[in-house]
């Protein structure tokens, strides 16, 4: 998949509002987001995390996480709202990288990225790895790094991700010409930008954290920025504050050799050593 020019393509970077739990409004709002970015000649559109639903996770209350997410939030995929994706990307023309929703699979639950394509629809998946204090006991950890191919390299991070520098150093070990990570819509993750300057600056690669207004009956409660970080010139956007916009990141291809990152087993053993003793992947649930 070609770019602006030989060796550059524009990636659609939102800073969204997230209606929380109004599937239709936020869907509705995703379209017409993916028909902005393909008018600007975007080659790819990303979506926040919980893009459909907003941050359900804080919604728990007393009955049983599991129940009552399997019964109203979680979803296979494909799935229902993966179609709707599949059929806009396919209306819009153009390719889609989401922040996590809510996966079943069988009895566990996944913090789940999507990948689709107009032409192949879901061509890829990431569960996030590491998890913080309110996925534990309720979602899993996934297996694998998340690296996809949409004409550059993408290295895919999800929420608590973020602070694992090693899962970072692995998916530039992988070829990952750009990190996108998807930050988790709460309060903390507003004070995180650092972190983010920290992974570029480390691995040598552009970084996207993508955060998102969150909002209920018209009033908007909190936001957390999106920020784009260069690792020689620093924070090169950051989106913030209760408006929506859409920044258009034009990327350079660094030419980094694609590799098959299941042969980087000495590095993958070194992420989940970290995490488990830290405490940080999930119980099987």
């Amino acid at each position: 998949m070609k770019g602006v020019g030989e060796d550059k393509m524009i990636i659609a970077v939102p800073h969204m509002r997230i209606r929380y739990r109004m599937k239709r409004k936020n869907l509705e709002r995703v379209y017409e987001i993916l028909v902005t970015a393909k008018e600007r000649k975007s080659r790819l559109a990303i979506l926040p995390a919980l893009f459909h639903l907003g941050p359900v996770l804080d919604s728990i209350g007393d009955v049983d996480p599991r129940k009552h997410f399997k019964k109203t939030y979680a979803e296979k995929i494909p799935g229902s709202t993966t179609e709707i994706l599949r059929h806009y990307s396919e209306k819009a023309g153009i390719p889609i990288l989401t922040g996590p929703i809510i996966e079943r699979a069988g009895p566990r639950l996944y913090s789940t990225s999507i990948f689709i394509t107009p032409n192949r629809g879901i061509v890829a998946k990431y569960r996030k790895i590491a998890l913080g204090p309110l996925d534990l006991g309720l979602i899993s950890s996934g297996s694998d790094l998340g690296v996809i191919d949409v004409g550059i390299t993408i290295g895919v991070m999800c929420e608590e991700d973020l602070l694992a520098p090693e899962i970072a150093h692995a998916l530039t070990i992988a070829g990952s010409e750009i990190i996108i990570t998807f930050m988790r819509l709460n309060e903390e993750f507003k004070n995180y930008k650092s972190i983010l300057i920290a992974r570029s600056i480390e691995n040598s690669v552009p970084v996207i954290g993508i955060g998102g207004i969150v909002s209920s009956n018209s009033h908007d409660y909190f936001e957390v920025p999106t920020i784009i970080v260069d690792p020689k010139e620093g924070v090169k956007e950051e989106m913030k504050g209760f408006e929506e916009t859409m920044f258009f990141l034009e990327v350079e291809r660094r030419g980094t050799p694609k590799r098959d990152v299941r042969k980087d087993v000495a590095t993958i053993k070194k992420v989940y050593l970290w995490l488990k003793r830290k405490k940080l992947l999930g119980m099987e649930v």
